[in-house]
């Protein structure tokens, strides 16, 4: 059974601003969209990732922004494909916890900042 596993977020370290990142990444051998956003009650984003080799590690990063699209957290993780991704890749849905929960019920948007 092919997975993604996630290997624990990288902490903020400050306070953002400035870009808005993307909607999706759609490169070679990674491709990531965000299919569910941070909200209240909610402080995590739920991202949609697709992988095409289960020998290396990968990293994907959302930015959550307000309701006039400035940065109020950043947070990633880590993954590590677990399976074969000879038949088409590995995909699977990765939640992307908040570093800064409080915030979560001024989370407007989530855009992906990178995936590589």
């Amino acid at each position: 059974m092919a997975a993604l596993i996630g290997a624990g977020g990288c902490d903020s370290g400050g306070t953002y601003s400035g870009a808005r990142g993307r909607d999706n990444f759609d490169q070679d051998d990674v491709q990531a969209v965000v299919v569910e956003c941070a909200g209240r009650g909610r402080p995590a984003a739920t991202v949609k990732v697709t992988v095409a080799d289960e020998n290396r590690k990968y990293f994907v990063g959302v930015k959550f922004l307000d309701s006039e699209g400035k940065v109020l957290d950043q947070a990633s993780r880590k993954l590590t494909p677990e399976g074969d991704a000879s038949d088409g890749g590995i995909s699977g849905n990765v939640e992307i916890p908040m570093n800064e929960p409080e915030a979560a019920g001024r989370v407007a948007s989530c855009r992906l900042s990178e995936a590589f």
